[in-house]
């Protein structure tokens, strides 16, 4: 082991972790704005980028609180195709989610039904009725008004998104990855191994 090069401190990749304090304030600064459910589910899940991209509604198990990562998104040059995620099948997984998670998307799935059917806001219907694509994505591709629920949002566009808007609320520096690595802290500071690694068949009954 004596011959080996020894890593510099600067060479470490390591990240920022926010703290409970300032995971609320990154929250709210992005309150109201297209990112705000993203970042919600990736502070609140560990899971990738490119895994959030390309959730459907088919993965999401608002009875049971659970949240299916599949697969991910992979780009060449323009084009966005889905994979499994980066460790392979090893990677599909199936977590359990918090009850905030599941309220943000149940109304996020909302949204998607009254554009579907072209319902306004506020309108008393019955949304069980509207039915989304077999493929409508949690997190889908909106271009100005237009949206496309089949067409993934591009990962580029989400993390330079998601820079800006965090350096003007002050959390200048911060990256999207690091997201994954505040939920991963959060569960180790609180005793738990990291659920974004956990098949929900693995938790052990209470």
């Amino acid at each position: 082991m004596s011959g080996v090069d020894k890593p510099e401190v600067d060479e470490a990749d390591h990240g920022r972790a926010l703290d409970a304090d300032e995971r609320k304030r990154l929250i709210a600064g992005f309150a109201g704005r297209s990112l705000h459910p993203i970042v919600v589910t990736a502070l609140l899940t560990g899971a990738r980028r490119g895994e959030i991209l390309s959730l459907r509604w088919s993965d999401f198990d608002a009875e049971n609180k659970t949240l299916r990562i599949g697969r991910s998104l992979d780009k060449a040059g323009r084009i966005l195709t889905f994979k499994l995620p980066k460790t392979g099948e090893k990677g599909i997984r199936t977590i359990a989610i918090a009850d905030e998670l599941v309220e943000l998307l149940k109304a996020e799935r909302e949204k998607h039904q009254r554009l579907v059917a072209s319902i306004p806001d506020g309108a008393d219907v019955d949304l069980s009725l509207v039915k989304l694509p077999s493929e409508a994505l949690i997190f889908p591709s909106f271009i100005g008004a237009k949206i496309d629920l089949t067409k993934p949002g591009d990962p580029a566009t989400t993390s330079l998104g998601f820079i800006r808007r965090a350096r003007k609320i002050g959390f200048a520096g911060l990256r999207f990855h690091d997201l994954r690595g505040t939920h991963e802290t959060a569960l180790l500071d609180a005793g738990c191994r990291p659920m974004s690694s956990r098949n929900v068949a693995d938790i052990p009954s209470r």
